[in-house]
């Protein structure tokens, strides 16, 4: 048994809004890109970035990814913002001078999906960036919810010539 709090139906309620704004700024393309630098200290140079998604609400101010990112997983807005953040990643990656490599986080729910080799796949074609240049970074917990089928997608990307980082 639970007895009525008004601060969970706060809570609850302010999640609800947050999930109706986050669904309205992946609509309006509200979200953006933040690249952290990965640098190789032996040889005292930048060797990539990793791209990071951020979201500026206009009255929260930053919301942390660590806040979004769960809520997108649990209402299905994770694969258009996935495809959003390597989509524009690649892109950007492949305008650049220098062949740098791009990391892009992966969460479980996007490597578990039937068909993620070929949105990679079709990312990589349209933004011409080379496979080898990517690196897709899960977590381990990717591998708990369904391990066959990640593997079998990690598998597949490895294959394509993505490095994939746990």
């Amino acid at each position: 048994y639970c007895f009525f709090d008004g601060a969970m139906d706060q809570q609850l309620l302010q999640r609800r809004r947050l999930e109706a704004d986050l669904r309205r700024a992946v609509e309006e393309a509200a979200l953006y890109l933040h690249y952290q630098p990965i640098a190789c200290l032996t040889r005292h140079q930048i060797i990539g970035f990793e791209a990071l998604v951020r979201w500026d609400h206009p009255a929260l101010g930053a919301v942390p990814p660590a806040e979004f990112i769960p809520l997108a997983e649990e209402n299905g807005l994770i694969r258009e913002i996935g495809e959003f953040v390597l989509g524009r990643a690649c892109a950007e990656a492949a305008s650049w001078e220098r062949p740098l490599k791009i990391a892009v986080n992966m969460s479980p729910a996007q490597i578990v999906q039937d068909d993620i080799a070929d949105i990679v796949g079709s990312i990589l074609a349209r933004t011409g960036l080379a496979p080898e240049r990517l690196e897709l970074e899960v977590t381990e917990g990717t591998l708990v919810s369904n391990p066959e089928k990640a593997v079998a997608a990690l598998s597949a990307l490895q294959a394509s010539g993505i490095q994939i980082a746990m």
